[in-house]
């Protein structure tokens, strides 16, 4: 199941945030997202009354930003992370959004895959985008609405 996030879970997803990254974000910034971003919506995606993932979109008008996405790691290579872009992926075209972006560490080959099977493409390369290590990003677009959405 999917829904909207709320404050009430923010506790299960910094300790999914992390367990998974290096350079996770804060319970205070999640906050922000849910309170004082007004361009931000993030769900979370349950399993047996579980949080096991979540993301946050920004819907900036025509275009679409995949702030973060995470699936816990006993539930990777499962079919939720699919399943959680997807319905973000609906949530942008719903939305009016004519192109959807992400940034993924060129090193983060599971998820350059699933990205790529859901019509995400390689823009370019964004150096030293990570602050903790200064890892290269790609940035990834997907073009939405009748070009191929």
């Amino acid at each position: 199941m999917i829904e909207l996030m709320t404050l009430g879970d923010l506790d299960e997803i910094v300790k999914i945030e992390n367990d998974l990254f290096s350079d996770a974000w804060s319970k205070d910034s999640y906050i922000y997202e849910l309170t004082g971003n007004e361009f931000s919506k993030c769900y979370v995606i349950r399993e047996n009354g579980i949080i096991i993932g979540y993301g946050c979109l920004y819907i900036l008008f025509e275009r679409a930003e995949v702030a973060t996405i995470a699936i816990s790691k006993e539930y990777q290579s499962k079919g939720f992370g699919k399943k959680l872009l997807g319905y973000m992926i609906d949530e942008a075209i719903k939305n009016d959004c004519e192109i959807m972006s992400l940034e993924v560490r060129v090193s983060n080959a599971k998820a350059i895959g699933l990205y790529e099977k859901m019509g995400f493409f390689n823009n370019r390369i964004r150096k030293s985008y990570y602050s903790d290590n200064y890892e290269d990003a790609y940035e990834m677009i997907k073009v939405l609405g009748g070009l191929n959405g």
